[in-house]
């Protein structure tokens, strides 16, 4: 493989960032949904009186997000974000999946609002059944979100585990945000929920060092092949610094607060975790532009012999030239 033939497999930064915006905001909607629905079930499932309290608002919030996503998805479509219209694209394959589902899902919350209005010690009840529904969305969204790497993902499994627990991380602090802000919950129910959080937290920062540790390594050794990606090396840190404002320290205050038993931020560090579903879903897709494993093995092959404008060939095109 010649350095041209390799340029010519190489998405733009332009379509990169395009594509990041996409699985963000999905991410931000669908996974939001998904995974507030499933804060509520995993509540009702412990106490469903107390969950009863608060339940109809958060049901509300998630409905919302679901059809944001609805409205999200089809606008991508429409102007061919991140080249959506291609139905060979790993990413757009699956978006009649990923918008059924979240039409089913925005069409339960609803439903639920509508047949349990003033019921909600039962709708707690009957909340329990509809498990799958939010699984599936989630699972649609972290299959999804590494779709969009194009092959560039050298840390699948991690990839997979920061999708599912930074946006579960994300819909239990939503979840206690809702419940916190209708002064509904018990102590009992707050500790239980702050946990929760706290769990989902301690796994997103495991997977995302993972994740960004080997979006460093592979950036290390493009520079010592004399190969610049500036596109990755901004995405690696911002990835970096969402990972401790946005995740890190947010629930290092919850953790505290939960410890000391008062509840000053909490509501703060709730939306700061949420909000870090969407930054750095972004982030950890920009940073993986450059070429898949696949084809840095095979350019490294081929360039052993060749003179120094060989790597510059490699290096970063010129953004300015790009065409989402």
């Amino acid at each position: 493989m010649n350095s041209l033939s390799t340029m010519t497999r190489l998405p733009s930064p332009a379509l990169s960032r395009a594509r990041a915006t996409v699985v963000a905001t999905e991410a931000t909607t669908l996974g939001l949904s998904a995974t507030v629905h499933l804060a509520l079930i995993l509540s009702a499932v412990q106490r469903p009186a107390v969950v009863a309290n608060f339940l109809r608002g958060g049901l509300i919030f998630a409905a919302a997000m679901a059809g944001l996503g609805v409205g999200w998805l089809l606008l991508a479509r429409h102007l061919r974000l991140g080249r959506s219209a291609d139905p060979d694209d790993a990413l757009w394959g699956s978006m009649p999946v990923a918008l059924g589902v979240t039409l089913a899902m925005a069409a339960v919350q609803l439903a639920m609002v509508v047949l349990y209005w003033g019921q909600w010690t039962q709708a707690a009840s009957a909340l329990i059944v509809t498990a799958p529904l939010p699984l599936v969305a989630l699972a649609i969204c972290a299959l999804r979100s590494l779709a969009a790497l194009e092959g560039r993902s050298r840390t699948p499994v991690a990839d997979v585990i920061l999708a599912t627990s930074h946006g579960l991380l994300g819909g239990l602090a939503a979840c206690l945000l809702v419940g916190l802000l209708s002064h509904s919950l018990t102590a009992e129910l707050t500790y239980e929920l702050g946990v929760g959080t706290s769990m989902a937290a301690v796994w997103t920062g495991l997977a995302a060092t993972r994740v960004l540790q080997g979006s460093r390594a592979f950036l290390q050794a493009e520079l010592r092949a004399g190969r610049r990606w500036p596109t990755s090396q901004g995405g690696l840190r911002s990835a970096g610094i969402v990972l401790l404002l946005g995740v890190l320290v947010p629930s290092a205050a919850l953790v505290t607060a939960l410890l000391s038993a008062r509840l000053t931020g909490v509501e703060l560090a709730c939306v700061a975790l949420a909000v870090s579903v969407h930054t750095l879903r972004y982030a950890t897709v920009t940073m993986r532009y450059g070429l898949t494993p696949s084809h840095a093995v095979q350019t490294a092959d081929a360039t052993l012999g060749d003179a120094h404008g060989a790597a510059a060939t490699l290096s970063e095109p010129d953004e300015s030239a790009n065409v989402v």
